[in-house]
């Protein structure tokens, strides 16, 4: 992107601003610290929380081999689970899994 467009589009603010307001329309970077600085007064001592009650239960690594058909399975659960639109995407096997598409049409691939 050419600077004069940017500058251009600041319309009085920052170039940051500019480029911001490309990606989430009418924020501003004064906008952004009102809503990091709430972040920055809770969210650290939330996390230190987090880290020490995983530190008290470490994982348990998975103990396989575990059939084909239950992690397929698996995979179709967590995303209906998460509201995964079956009507506009789908899962599919794949030897290098990815994540693509449009919102209308979501393809996830995986390897079993």
């Amino acid at each position: 992107m050419k600077k004069r467009p940017i500058r251009a589009g600041a319309k009085g603010g920052s170039r940051y601003d500019a480029l911001l307001d490309i990606f989430e329309p009418d924020m501003t970077s004064a906008r952004l610290d009102v809503l990091f600085a709430d972040l920055k007064s809770w969210l650290p001592t939330l996390l230190a929380s987090v880290v020490e009650k995983q530190s008290l239960n470490p994982p348990v690594a998975p103990q396989g081999p575990f059939p084909i058909a239950g992690q397929r399975e698996l995979g179709l659960e967590a995303m209906r689970i998460l509201g995964f639109d079956f009507d506009g995407g789908r899962l599919d096997i794949s030897a290098h899994p990815f994540c693509g598409g449009v919102p209308q049409d979501v393809r996830i691939t995986t390897r079993l």
